[in-house]
């Protein structure tokens, strides 16, 4: 079992980035870090998130290797959405200076 010791301050971000992040798998990555945070076992989170503990267990190595900048990075190399991209386009011209995932 990993010990990983939280501050007050990363509790509330894993907290807020777990309800409000855009990509579902950061959002899941930030809930089991804040369960762990609440003192779960590996076991009970990988169950409440139906994940394996493997899983579990990669998640909390990206934690300690690069804190919550770490667990928010996904390195997808699959093919491009290409419904995201004809929505960027369908976009005005002020708006599609936002960045979409």
């Amino acid at each position: 079992m990993r010990k990983i010791a939280f501050t007050k301050e990363e509790i509330k971000q894993l907290s807020y980035e777990s309800i409000y992040h855009e990509h579902h798998i950061v959002r899941r990555r930030m809930q089991a870090l804040l369960l762990k945070s609440q003192g779960l076992l590996h076991q009970e989170i990988a169950e409440i998130l139906n994940i394996s503990e493997t899983a579990l267990r990669e998640y909390f190595d990206l934690y300690l290797a690069g804190g919550i900048e770490a667990l928010q990075e996904l390195h997808y190399q699959g093919k491009a959405n290409l419904l995201r991209e004809k929505k960027t386009r369908s976009l005005p011209p002020s708006r599609r200076t936002l960045q979409l995932p």
